[in-house]
């Protein structure tokens, strides 16, 4: 007996309860999926934000010294021999209290060469004269201070017979940078690296800290080069070379360990769509079995009936895949949105996130929801495939 498809579909999906449970097992399996996969988009998506943030921030590779400052002379010939390394910038940093309207901060202050440091970051600072300083967006939320403002920078005194008397600087606001990571955004102020220096009594080649840019974007290669410069620096047991994310790298790997044990425990809810979709099949079998069994007398082969099974599961995996990207796509959409997703970025690190998903969290996601869907071909196949024609006959009947 030959039957098309549609006709079983027909039989399927008859009546409005039943449509209405098949559409509800859709929409539940879909939203689980959709579940996941925004679940590790914003793992990934955090991971990917702060990444890019610091880089922005602090270029490839940081170069330190144990004993804090350093004679930059020293070091710069083996920078140079370097291929890999196409620009640095020499830093001089130093703890301040930055004053504005009564109100008060503890900021980080970068003296920087503005030129080499815009070649080596992607901040571009702008300053208009020794005395301009450029503050990150939340210092300058913070204080609600603007372009052309003055901000002022108390520093120690360097001077033995002034020990005790604050030294304060003014400095007029040039420009309002932001790193992309909270902390940074609200402590990090820059100013002209010859004025820190004058400021902080230091000699013209002493520094702290160096940025390094290299000839390569990606975090292997970067690491790989890191590894370089720091067994060259091996000679020179003081000083140490890290990659831009290093201070944060005990978060990036919790991350990691999350998104993997997050993934795990939201399969339970999975398993309740599956548990669904499940139900739908029972109640169908259980209200068109009549309809079936006596398909099956008339000569429609079981094979038929369980391909017919199959290709409705596989429909079902099908659209719910479809649905969870699109209800994806609108939980980014809200996220980026509404102000309700706004992170707090002194416990986050960001402000705010953004999903991030490759084709890799696809398949792996939709992997598994493929794998529950053929859990339930089997279950269900291996049923009608025991059970037999008269006995189906004898249930309905008796």
């Amino acid at each position: 007996m030959k039957l098309k498809f549609s006709s079983l579909y027909g039989i399927v999906l008859e009546g409005k309860s039943t449509l209405r449970f098949f559409i509800g097992a859709i929409l539940s399996f879909s939203f689980s999926i959709a579940v996941i996969l925004s679940t590790i988009g914003l793992m990934d998506g955090f991971e990917a934000s702060l990444i890019k943030s610091l880089k922005n921030s602090s270029s490839d590779l940081v170069l330190s010294s144990n004993q804090g400052f350093f004679d930059f002379e020293k070091i710069e010939p083996l920078l140079k021999k370097n291929k890999f390394i196409q620009n640095y910038d020499p830093l001089v940093i130093a703890q301040s209290f930055a004053v504005y309207d009564q109100k008060s901060k503890g900021v980080l202050v970068h003296g920087v060469q503005e030129s080499d440091f815009n070649k080596v970051t992607n901040l571009n600072l702008k300053f208009q004269d020794t005395s301009s300083i450029a503050i990150g967006s939340e210092l300058a939320s913070f204080y609600d201070i603007g372009i052309g403002d003055e901000l002022t920078l108390i520093f120690s005194s360097t001077k033995s017979s002034e020990d005790g008397i604050p030294n304060l600087i003014n400095f007029k606001v040039s420009s309002i940078v932001n790193h992309g990571v909270f902390e940074k955004d609200l402590r990090f102020v820059y100013v002209d690296k010859s004025t820190l220096s004058q400021v902080l009594g230091l000699k013209d080649k002493a520094v702290n800290k160096v940025l390094i840019k290299t000839d390569k974007n990606s975090l292997t290669q970067i690491e790989s080069y890191n590894e370089d410069l720091s067994e060259q620096l091996k000679e020179l047991s003081t000083f140490r070379s890290n990659t831009f994310w290093s201070e944060f790298d005990t978060l990036l790997e919790a991350v990691k360990v999350e998104k993997f044990s997050i993934t795990l425990i939201l399969q339970l809810i999975v398993v309740v769509s599956v548990f669904n979709i499940l139900a739908f099949i029972i109640f169908v079998v259980e209200k068109q079995a009549q309809s079936f069994f006596l398909l099956s007398a008339l000569g429609l082969s079981k094979k038929l009936i369980i391909n017919f099974w199959i290709k409705l599961l596989a429909f079902v995996w099908l659209i719910s895949c479809v649905l969870g990207i699109f209800l994806t796509f609108v939980f980014n959409i809200l996220l980026n949105t509404l102000s309700v997703f706004q992170l707090p970025g002194d416990i986050y690190v960001l402000s705010e996130l953004s999903l991030k998903l490759d084709s890799m969290d696809y398949i792996l996601v939709f992997s598994i929801a493929a794998l529950w869907i053929a859990v339930i071909g089997i279950v269900c196949g291996y049923k009608l495939k025991k059970k037999s024609i008269l006995s189906g006959l004898r249930q309905e009947f008796s």
